[in-house]
């Protein structure tokens, strides 16, 4: 039996076909965005956007490091880049998303997280990707981590489930163009609201 082919591949063949893999400047006066996936690794992925594209101008994975370490890094490519972060940054955490947005502004008071826990299908959050990264380039020089990811990942593949959902998470909100957004039904908005509910009791 052959190995079924990567969940992106034709995705990725045209990004470098079309040039989308390409060492890119950090464009000044542009925020830099940032976006969270934080599990048993902490993805994160940093990102202008300039309608209609989506730049993907570094990226960092880390495990069993806690909140600060990350924060610190932040801070290095701010230096060391010039990254601007007054843009908004969203937050995807397996465990205790509130938790994790408060610590996170007791570090840095000034960044502006959104929590992301919009749940959906697992083919409906591929499908939504898909479609995003036609408008998506990719530093591959800044972001090989992510690049790797993109081009093996397959239902059930641990070592690149965290950079793709990190990029996946952004697709479903609409981050990359409206077009890849995926709506939330009546219930799922339901749950949401009680979730919240509950962490504001916390």
């Amino acid at each position: 039996m052959t190995e079924a082919a990567a969940c992106y591949a034709a995705e990725m063949a045209e990004m470098r076909r079309t040039g989308r893999l390409y060492k890119l400047p950090i464009m000044r006066g542009i925020v830099v965005s940032t976006l969270w996936n934080v599990g048993d690794r902490t993805a994160i992925g940093f990102i202008q956007r300039q309608p209609p594209s989506t730049y993907v101008v570094d990226y960092y994975e880390n495990a069993g490091e806690e909140v600060e370490h990350y924060v610190a890094k932040l801070w290095e490519l701010a230096k060391e880049r010039g990254h601007s972060y007054n843009g908004k940054h969203y937050l995807r955490c397996q465990a205790d998303p509130k938790a994790y947005e408060r610590r996170l502004r007791e570090l840095w008071i000034s960044l502006d997280f959104v929590i992301l826990e919009h749940e959906v299908a697992l083919w409906t959050g591929i499908e939504a990707l898909r479609t995003a990264l036609a408008r998506l380039w990719i530093d591959p020089e800044r972001c090989p981590g992510l690049v790797e990811a993109l081009d093996n990942y397959r239902p059930g593949d641990d070592k690149h489930a965290h950079a793709v959902e990190m990029l996946r998470q952004g697709a479903q909100i609409g981050l990359f163009g409206k077009e890849a957004q995926v709506v939330e039904t009546d219930e799922q908005k339901r749950r949401r609201s009680r979730r919240y509910r509950n962490w504001r009791q916390w």
